[in-house]
């Protein structure tokens, strides 16, 4: 969740008919994609008495989402959702800013779900000064949403913002209550598909042949874990960093043969249920090209965005060849009990987006 503007007083409140002593959890980015996914676990989880995972001494919560815009569409959807489900749930309105506002928007939270910004020039300065709100609030357990190998030095740009503000939360935590938990999430399995050109082509400079390897994850097997990882007893993962995967390193070239095969498998399934020609997917090919980073600047010059922006995104693959998105863990697993998904698992899922199809 992105904002530059103050954080204004409007609400969304849904009754609940529960009055026992609630746990309030809060979360930001509620109505990005991934952050949408939390929520909807957490709803879920709360409706069945969220006590699964051995966790019946757990009281119940509420959920109190943290928008930019308590009147969106989206923000108003969630509040639907949580009334439908018998769930109390608030929409307060709340910026990345150490304000007054943004301070009472966190105070009386029990966790808080921390995403992290979009990308943008003073994103780490957003970073920071909600990890300043989080401690003038006293919010006892922040779980952030960092990146695999968030490290200074990391080739990935946009990890280093990662690394910062991990940085930042933990010496807060020093001179406050806080303590907290980061979840270092690989690269989303969700966005693949989009890596591919018109012509099914998906180019970087992410090394020779079928490029580095990586070990991507859905949206969906991260948020399992962020639901998990807040309604545990916060003491279980108090502390803990884990770092994220799915279950296998994959390499550019091989997310190409998925993404084929998945494209025709779609186009045979179009073709068996004698769908009008126009509505059939066509079969398509997709494959690695290597780029060098002249030729990585030039094909993204397209999108009209700044340089540093395209520097980030070029060093998504530069970071692939690097070898510093490789690394199956376990962690999914660990939190969750279950194995996550494998990318082809993924596509049998999900299907293709319509621009990769």
């Amino acid at each position: 969740m992105t904002s530059s503007s103050s954080s204004s007083s409007s609400s969304h409140t849904a009754a609940a008919a529960d009055s026992r002593p609630r746990r309030i959890i809060g979360v930001t980015g509620a109505t990005g994609a991934l952050g949408g996914l939390v929520v909807a676990g957490l709803l879920a989880s709360a409706a069945n008495g969220n006590n699964n995972n051995n966790n019946a001494a757990q009281p119940p919560i509420a959920l109190r989402i943290l928008a930019r815009d308590p009147t969106s569409a989206k923000a108003t959807a969630l509040a639907d959702a949580a009334a439908a489900a018998g769930v109390p749930l608030t929409v307060v309105a709340c910026t990345y800013e150490r304000t007054p506002a943004t301070v009472a928007a966190l105070s009386g939270l029990h966790a808080l779900l921390f995403v992290s910004a979009g990308e943008s020039r003073d994103r780490l300065a957003q970073h920071d000064a909600l990890a300043d709100a989080a401690a003038d609030a006293k919010v006892p357990h922040v779980v952030y949403t960092s990146f695999f190998g968030a490290r200074s030095d990391a080739a990935f740009l946009l990890a280093r913002d990662h690394h910062w503000t991990e940085q930042r939360l933990l010496s807060r935590a020093m001179t406050s209550p806080m303590t907290t938990t980061f979840l270092r999430n690989n690269l989303y399995m969700d966005v693949l598909p989009h890596f591919a050109g018109a012509d099914g082509a998906i180019r970087g400079p992410a090394g020779s042949g079928d490029g580095g390897r990586f070990a991507p994850v859905s949206r969906r097997d991260l948020a399992a874990v962020a639901v998990r990882v807040l309604l545990d007893p916060p003491a279980r993962h108090a502390g803990r960093t884990y770092n994220l995967t799915g279950p296998e390193d994959l390499s550019l070239g091989d997310v190409a043969r998925l993404l084929t095969e998945a494209a025709a498998a779609a186009a045979a399934a179009a073709q068996q249920q004698q769908q009008q020609q126009q509505q059939q997917p066509v079969k398509r090919n997709f494959s690695y090209v290597q780029e060098t980073m002249d030729e990585a600047r030039a094909s993204r010059r397209q999108y009209g965005a700044e340089d540093w922006m395209v520097d980030a995104w070029i060093s998504t693959y530069t970071a692939i060849g690097a070898g510093e998105m490789a690394g199956v863990t376990h962690g999914v697993e660990l939190v969750t009990g279950r194995k996550p998904m494998s990318f082809a698992q993924f596509l049998a899922a999900e299907g293709l987006p319509p621009q990769a199809s």
